[in-house]
């Protein structure tokens, strides 16, 4: 059951820290603006928030083989089938809502940051 844990892990934070890749290149291209820089940052770390509750609220329905984690476990989860969806899915969903609970963080922390930066003029 570790392994599935830190499997999902790993397959939510990559793809969270591309993400974050994206948003980090969209803030330096404004960078000559800092709270605009600091807003553009905000925005997209809360799409990306949004985007992880969805995919958390959707995990259950989502076939557990169609998935990266299906992957990464080299198809062989070790699992009864019965309870493979389950398991296997909620890992994915608790991912999910953890790394969507840091984003909204981050994203709210960019927003003060863009407001206060507004507000001393930059």
């Amino acid at each position: 059951m570790d392994r599935i844990e830190q499997l999902a892990a790993v397959s939510v934070l990559r793809a969270c820290g591309f993400g974050a890749l994206a948003i980090f290149t969209a803030m330096i291209g404004a960078v000559a603006l800092p709270a605009i820089a600091a807003k553009l940052g905000a925005a997209g770390t809360a799409l990306m928030a949004a985007i992880l509750l969805y995919k958390a609220v959707n995990a259950p329905r989502q076939p557990y083989r169609t998935t990266e984690l299906w992957i990464m476990l080299d198809k062989n989860h070790g699992l009864p089938e019965a309870h493979a969806q389950r398991i296997l899915m909620g890992a994915l969903r608790e991912c999910y809502l953890r790394a969507a609970r840091i984003a909204f963080a981050v994203s709210f922390a960019l927003w003060i940051l863009g407001f206060f930066l507004g507000l001393a003029g930059w």
